[in-house]
Parts: structure tokens; sequence; C-alpha cells
């Protein structure tokens, strides 16, 4: 089977646009009227035009068309093709990582209401013990840090968002 793509001058993956402005060029090329060499090849060639363009601008007639000739899963059409419906988004890297922070964050929040506690009295008895005091500080230390990786990843998707 012929490669429709490759007769038109387009990728596998264009949009319906870009494919309707390949067949627009290609037609006012080889049209009968305009064409200046053979006429019965212009009439051929704007007849595989016609059934080019009416095989990909339908959706359903192209899937198949790509099924049969490439013998892969199409993927379907882009959104400027068809309209199509919304998928969720799998989870990226970054909203794990946002999860993660949030919920480590929102632990801390919540043990750190029980623990103010804890350690007003122990501070007004003045018995805190070592280790007390080092948890007490790597708690801070910890949220120091989570602050300073949020800092950080806003940081960096701004960069990406002003230079991308």
């Amino acid at each position: 089977m012929e490669d429709y793509y490759k007769k038109l001058g387009v990728k596998r993956d264009s949009s319906l646009e870009e494919i309707k402005k390949a067949y627009l060029k290609q037609i006012k090329k080889y049209h009968p009227d305009l064409y200046k060499g053979d006429e019965n090849f212009a009439q051929q060639k704007t007849a595989d035009l016609n059934v080019i363009y009416n095989t990909l601008k339908d959706e359903k007639l192209r899937r198949e068309y790509d099924e049969k000739t490439f013998k892969l899963e199409v993927k379907k059409i882009t959104e400027t093709t068809a309209p199509t419906e919304k998928k969720e988004k799998e989870p990226g890297i970054f909203s794990e990582l946002f999860r993660r922070l949030k919920s480590s964050f929102n632990d801390y929040k919540t043990n750190r209401q029980e623990n103010k506690n804890k350690i007003k009295e122990l501070k007004e008895n003045n018995n805190l013990t070592f280790k007390q005091r080092l948890k007490l500080n790597s708690d801070k230390l910890k949220l120091t840090f989570y602050i300073s990786i949020m800092f950080l990843i806003i940081l960096i998707l701004i960069l990406i968002v002003i230079f991308v």
C-alpha cells in the first residue's frame, strides 16, 4: 500500500491543518487547468490527491489507514486535528514531589502542636534531655530543609516558564 503521508509531503503525526495545507499546495501544482504537462497525468495525480486527502481528513478513515499500512497501534489524533476527550494526567515527578513535601509538612504541622505543649511543659520544668533537645533542633532543620526545597522547585519552575 502506498504511503499517503509521503505523497503529500507531511509527517505521519501531522495535524489536519498541516495535511490540508499540503493538499492544497499539491492540488494547485497538479490541477489539470494549471499543469503544463501531460493532462492525463495531472488528472490522475489530482484524483490520487483527492483520495489521499479524503482519507486523511476523516479521523476514522485515517486511523484505519494507519493501522493497515503501518501495522502500528495508532494514537488518537492530536487535539489540533479533532476534539478529543480530556484524559486524566498521570502524576509527574513534580506532582509526586509536591505531594510528598505537602504530606511531610502536614505531618509536621499536626505533630507540632502536640510537641509545643510537651516542650513548653519540659522547658518550664527545665527537664529537657539531650535527645529531646536534639530532636527539637532536627525538627526545625527538617522544616527549613523542606521550605528551601520548595523554594528551589518554585524557582526552577519559574525559570522553565520564562525560558521555554
